[in-house]
C-alpha cells in the first residue's frame, strides 16, 4: 500500500500545532490531533485509534488546508436561511410586547405575520422561533366549567381577608 493521496506538508503541520493550543472545542481538537498523528504514524493506525475512516481523515486534512479551523467546524444544519430576517423577528417581538390588550396565541401571531409579511409558518416552527426570541406563551388558569361566579368572588374576598395568597 502506497503513501496517502494527500501529502501532509510541514506547513499544514505547523499550522495545526499552532491552532491546537487556541481551540476549546473538543471535536475540532480531536480532528487536529488526528491530522498531527498522521504525520508520525501510519494511516491504518491513525484511523484505528481515532475510530474514523480513511476518507474522513483525508477530508479533514483537505478542509483544514483549504479553510483552516473553519473547515473543521461542523457543517451540518443551517443550510437554509430563515424566511424572516432578524430585524423582522425583532419587529414581531416588539409588536407582541407593545400590544398589551391582546391575549396572544400562536395562531394569532401566525396570522399577524402572514398578514404583514406574506409568509406562512407552521405552528411548531413559529413556537421555536418565539422561544429563540425569549418569548414564552402563558396559559390561562384553568376554569372549571361548573364553577359559579358568585362562589369565586366570595372565595376571593375570603382569601384577601385571611392574608393568604
Amino acid at each position: 500500500m502506497g503513501r496517502s493521496k494527500v501529502l501532509l506538508t510541514e506547513e499544514i503541520v505547523f499550522k495545526a500545532e499552532k491552532e491546537l493550543s487556541k481551540i476549546k472545542d473538543a471535536k475540532i481538537v480531536r480532528k487536529l490531533l488526528a491530522i498531527l498523528a498522521f504525520k508520525d504514524y501510519k494511516l491504518k493506525e491513525v484511523t484505528k485509534i481515532f475510530k474514523i475512516s480513511t476518507p474522513t481523515l483525508f477530508s479533514w486534512i483537505k478542509r483544514f488546508e483549504e479553510r483552516g479551523i473553519g473547515g473543521l467546524k461542523e457543517g451540518r444544519g443551517g443550510k437554509y436561511k430563515g424566511k424572516l430576517s432578524k430585524e423582522s423577528w425583532e419587529e414581531v417581538k416588539e409588536m407582541i410586547l407593545k400590544e398589551e390588550g391582546i391575549n396572544w396565541t400562536i395562531e394569532k401571531i401566525r396570522l399577524r405575520i402572514e398578514k404583514k409579511y406574506g409568509i406562512r409558518y407552521s405552528l411548531s416552527t413559529l413556537h421555536y422561533n418565539l422561544r429563540k426570541l425569549g418569548l414564552v406563551l402563558r396559559r390561562p388558569r384553568p376554569v372549571h366549567y361548573k364553577g359559579e361566579e358568585s362562589l369565586k368572588e366570595s372565595f376571593k374576598k375570603n382569601e384577601r381577608e385571611s392574608g393568604v395568597k
